[in-house]
């Protein structure tokens, strides 16, 4: 299982096509006894207060601890009582709380979703398949495989279900039931066909053809399962045009000094939970893959745009340099001699400059850094050449 909030953030539409839990209490009363749930509509994780009020043998009315409270869970493994007075939602489904006093009992009905979805899902001809363990873990069952039978036993409450690698038969209860396909492998996990939800736990099955992933209903309470072109579809509403920049070719400039003036294409870029990116680049002479990270769509534009942090050609190519040269220029260093464009190449566009002209002789002097900081370097250059480096 896995918790996707990045899911959350981007696709607002998979989002509001997920069931909302409901906020509402739910409270009874029967003669003296009052039961208080406050929120009916759970989510896993969730924890609710709970209030018990029955008569205390003197005429009063008193609140009643729910530690010391007569108060059944019908399935207690998906909702759990906590000594602070409050009850946990441990998995999802739907399950009754009978609260009694006396000859007086009190019933509540509970329903406990799932604000994030689980991966696992698959199309496979035509079926919709589920993970076998990630799927029957979020219902809260007992999951166990039998080697030597290739068979899954699920355990749900009172409910046991039997699926065998490659039989299209499933055992629930006891009874055969026939499957829309066989029980399969997919990846590294046993799939089964989602159907058989619909007789084995009373389930309905929605699917969503726009986002292309699975929710299982039981009551209110909702599970979704996503599949991989689920990922894929949000990943795209989620990158936008940055989908254009995959596969291109740049040649790093002073973005990273480590691999100054090295060819790399963008392998992939991937979205995160807060509006930002990680741009994956793989060096063209290793293959190796770099990962960065970027706070958002246009900081990774702004970047590949500036010449001071990517080319978009092999410098070397384009510049007709000596060896000698490219090596200071490669760390990061300037002397005597160098024209404007390999001092540009080294550190970059200077803060400021200016410039003066007598006759034939121009001067001009570019500054790096600024009186703040704590680098402050001027180049000089006569005639288009440094004559004069100083701090």
């Amino acid at each position: 299982m896995k918790r996707w909030t990045w899911l959350a953030v981007a696709a607002v539409a998979f989002l509001l096509a997920l069931a909302a839990p409901g906020q509402a209490g739910a409270e009874e009363t029967a003669g003296a006894l009052r039961f208080t749930i406050e929120k009916k509509e759970l989510v896993v994780g969730e924890k609710t207060p709970v209030q018990i009020q029955a008569p205390d043998g003197y005429g009063q009315i008193r609140k009643v601890p729910l530690a010391e409270a007569d108060v059944v869970i019908e399935k207690p493994y998906l909702l759990q009582k906590l000594p602070d007075g409050t009850m946990k939602a441990l998995a999802v489904g739907e399950t009754d709380v009978t609260a009694s006093w006396g000859e007086e009992k009190l019933t509540l009905r509970v329903s406990i979703s799932a604000d994030y979805y689980i991966g696992g899902g698959v199309q496979l001809k035509g079926v919709m398949y589920l993970p076998i363990k990630a799927f029957f873990a979020e219902l809260g069952a007992q999951v166990t495989y039998l080697d030597a039978s290739k068979t899954f036993q699920v355990k749900l409450g009172n409910d046991s279900i039997q699926l065998q690698k490659g039989s299209a038969t499933a055992v629930v209860n006891g009874a055969k039931t026939a499957m829309a396909g066989p029980v399969q492998t997919y990846g590294d996990a046993a799939v089964f066909p989602a159907s058989l939800l619909r007789s084995a736990i009373g389930a309905n099955l929605e699917w969503n053809s726009d986002y292309q992933y699975m929710t299982v209903w039981q009551g209110k309470a909702d599970l979704a399962i996503s599949t991989p072109q689920t990922e894929q579809i949000v990943k795209k509403e989620k990158l936008g045009t940055l989908t254009k920049l995959i596969g291109k070719s740049y040649w790093v400039n002073n973005f990273d000094s480590k691999y100054r003036f090295k060819k790399v294409a963008i392998y992939d870029i991937r979205p995160d939970d807060d509006g930002g990116f990680t741009v994956v680049f793989k060096l063209a002479s290793t293959g190796e893959l770099l990962h960065t990270a970027f706070t958002s769509a246009e900081a990774i534009r702004s970047n590949l745009a500036s010449s001071d942090q990517f080319l978009t050609a092999d410098p070397r190519k384009t510049y007709k340099w000596s060896n000698a040269v490219w090596d200071k220029i490669a760390s990061g260093k300037i002397s005597i001699g160098m024209t404007k464009e390999q001092v540009k190449m080294s550190w970059g566009s200077p803060s400021h400059t200016s410039s003066a002209y007598a006759g034939s002789i121009s001067v001009e002097t570019w500054r790096y850094g600024s009186y703040t900081s704590n680098w402050l370097q001027y180049v000089v250059f006569t005639n288009g050449k440094v004559s004069q480096i100083y701090s």
